[in-house]
C-alpha cells in the first residue's frame, strides 16, 4: 500500500465532513494507538498522529457534542501532503472541479 504522507510531512486535511478540510496539519508519527485509542479512530487502512500547524484546531463530534484539539489521530486518505517537489499540480487528479458562477 502507498501511502500519501510520511513522518515530518506538511499535509491539509480533506474529506472530514466536519469544517476541517483546508486545515494545516504536521504529520507526527504513525498512528498505533496508545494515548488516542479512545479516540474511536474511523478509517479503513493506516494513520498518522497530527498537529495543528496554527492556531486554528482539529474539530470532531464525540457522543454527539463538539470538540476541538490540537492534536489526534487522521487517516491517511484524510491528509494531503504539501510538498515542494518539480513538477506538475495534482490537485486536479483528486479535487472537483468547481463550475465558474455566472456574473
Amino acid at each position: 500500500m502507498t501511502l500519501r504522507c510520511k513522518e515530518g510531512d506538511l499535509a491539509f486535511l480533506i474529506g472530514t465532513g466536519v469544517k476541517n478540510d483546508g486545515l494545516i496539519v504536521h504529520v507526527v508519527a504513525p498512528w498505533h494507538g496508545g494515548k488516542y485509542k479512545a479516540w474511536n479512530y474511523v478509517g479503513d487502512g493506516p494513520g498518522w498522529i497530527v498537529k495543528v500547524a496554527g492556531n486554528r484546531p482539529i474539530r470532531q463530534m464525540w457522543h454527539g457534542k463538539e470538540i476541538l484539539t490540537y492534536d489526534r489521530p487522521m487517516p491517511d486518505c484524510q491528509l494531503h501532503p504539501i510538498r515542494d517537489n518539480p513538477g506538475e499540480d495534482e490537485t486536479l487528479t483528486w479535487a472537483p472541479r468547481k463550475e465558474p458562477v455566472p456574473a
